[in-house]
């Protein structure tokens, strides 16, 4: 059960910074309990990430707490559609919240089921 990819170390006033200089693709596939990539206050740079898809990651939350650098990055790949991307963590917060909005529309839709049955 991966609940973050960087774990934190719990020291919120130290400050790290980690450079991913070869990374051109990141998948995030079938994560059903990742909250966040890395979610200590941690700066992550990716100067050559281009490619980011995040497949059914019901609980992510945020990419990272920390400062994000991905100049290259201007999409990303949800499985059902592809999002222009100018700030990963904007980008992963508003499919979240999308996410739980249509949760909560098909939780209410399936409650109606329910009520007609009986």
């Amino acid at each position: 059960m991966i609940r973050e990819v960087i774990a934190s170390d719990g020291d919120e006033t130290t400050y790290h910074e980690i450079i991913f200089k070869e990374l051109k693709c990141l998948a995030l596939y079938d994560l059903k309990n990742l909250k966040s990539f890395c979610p200590g206050n941690c700066t992550l740079k990716f100067p050559s990430l281009h490619d980011v898809a995040v497949i059914d990651y019901p609980a992510m939350e945020n990419f990272g707490n920390g400062a994000l650098w991905t100049p290259k990055l201007q999409e990303v790949e949800t499985g059902w559609d592809v999002r222009r991307c100018w700030d990963l963590n904007a980008t992963i917060e508003q499919l979240n919240k999308e996410e739980c909005e249509v949760s909560e529309e098909m939780g209410k839709s399936e409650g109606h089921k329910e009520d007609h049955v009986r």
